[in-house]
């Protein structure tokens, strides 16, 4: 007597029911690692933009400015010129080569990183030509998903810029990074 080989409707729904469970553990773990890498992605570009902004003050041996418009709908925008706009482009935040010549927009956006905000006690960063000194600040990068993970970029008095992620809530802790506590 030939019995056919296959799957009973019992296993199928076992195996489903096992997939479903499966599934239901692995989506908000996936989720929550998204919204750290957004978070990461959006410090990450903020920190080299100063960096950029401390390096060209030092070079072109004058003033560099980080404008900066905190929020959800957040831009930041680099300038020699003090008074640069990046949410409208008037006056345009833009940097010129050494010589003045061939200006090349320096803004970015939340419309890169979706899911993230920022704030900053301060709107403006002037770094100067001696040593990259700068305005002392601090900005936080926030994702308004359901973890609400939070980096700082800081930058300190003397120029140097870091980055940092604080543990006083472990919810929000950005593993990798330093403590800003």
């Amino acid at each position: 007597m030939d019995r056919e080989r296959g799957f009973t409707l019992l296993e199928l729904l076992m195996t489903v029911a096992v997939l479903a469970i499966i599934v239901s553990i692995a989506v908000p773990s996936m989720r929550s690692a998204a919204e750290k890498r957004r978070v990461i992605g959006a410090a990450e570009q903020i920190y080299s933009q100063l960096q950029l902004a401390r390096s060209e003050a030092i070079a072109r041996s004058a003033p560099v400015f980080m404008n900066i418009e905190a929020g959800a709908n957040w831009a930041i925008g680099i300038s020699d010129d003090p008074a640069c706009d990046p949410t409208d482009n008037s006056p345009a935040c833009t940097l010129s080569d050494i010589n003045g010549n061939n200006p090349i927009a320096r803004v970015f956006t939340s419309n890169e990183h979706r899911d993230v905000s920022i704030a900053a006690a301060v709107n403006q960063i002037n770094f100067l030509s001696q040593r990259g000194t700068a305005t002392a600040a601090s900005i936080d990068v926030i994702s308004t998903g359901d973890t609400g993970y939070l980096m700082s970029v800081v930058v300190g008095p003397l120029g140097q810029v870091t980055m940092c992620s604080s543990d006083a809530d472990a919810s929000k802790y950005v593993s990798g990074y330093r403590s800003c506590n």
